[in-house]
């Protein structure tokens, strides 16, 4: 992110959807799944390539679950939509569905550069 965005808003959207690292592998960033109470409800781990950006797939695809990870038992895994947290900020703000946690603080980032 800061090869494209300043340190500001990199911190801003970290900060605003609570991304944070995982020691599952090194540099490995975990992504949360928190809805609109507030309430925690899975932690998506992924490793990205730190010059190119993209997902490791090699040799194997480099996701996981936090609770996979940690071995939790009897975790029931009920997920929600990533940043679902963030949906009552702001009634006038437009809402965007993408596929990806990546894509959404990307677009995040290129929206407040706009503000």
């Amino acid at each position: 992110l800061l090869k494209y965005f300043d340190v500001k808003q990199v911190g801003k959207v970290l900060e605003a959807y609570h991304i944070g690292t995982s020691n599952h592998w090194e540099g490995a960033t975990i992504f949360w799944q928190i809805d609109d109470r507030e309430q925690i409800h899975a932690g998506k781990i992924m490793q990205y390539d730190r010059f190119t950006g993209k997902r490791i797939k090699e040799p194997y695809n480099h996701i996981n679950w936090l609770h996979i990870a940690t071995k939790e038992l009897n975790f029931n895994l009920n997920q929600c939509l990533f940043g679902l947290h963030r949906i009552t900020e702001d009634y006038q703000k437009t809402i965007a569905i993408v596929e990806s946690e990546k894509t959404a603080v990307i677009m995040n980032c290129i929206h407040n550069m706009e503000d």
